[in-house]
C-alpha cells in the first residue's frame, strides 16, 4: 500500500518508486481491468516504453501523475518536435 505522496514534485523519489512498482505489477498480472479508455492507451505507451524505450512520451500540460513524472521525457503547454 502506498502512502499519499501528492504533490509529486515534492516526493519525486517515492513517485518514481511507486510508478515502477505499479507498472511491474501490471506486467506480472494475469488480468487487468482498466477504468477508462484513456488508461488503456496510457498504460500501453508506458509498458512499451519500459520494454523498448519507445514511444518517447511527452505530456501536454502539467505532468501531474506519478507515471508521467517517471516515464515521460518532457512536459509543457508547447511542444516542438524537430
Amino acid at each position: 500500500m502506498h502512502k499519499p505522496i501528492k504533490p509529486y514534485e515534492e516526493n519525486q523519489n517515492f513517485a518514481e518508486e511507486y510508478a515502477a512498482e505499479d507498472i511491474e505489477g501490471v506486467k506480472n498480472s494475469d488480468i487487468f481491468i482498466p477504468i477508462s479508455e484513456e488508461e488503456i492507451s496510457r498504460g500501453a505507451a508506458i509498458m512499451l516504453n519500459t520494454h523498448s524505450g519507445k514511444p518517447r512520451i511527452f505530456v501536454a500540460g502539467a505532468a501531474n501523475s506519478m507515471f508521467w513524472k517517471k516515464y515521460s521525457i518532457g512536459s509543457g503547454a508547447t511542444l516542438t518536435v524537430h
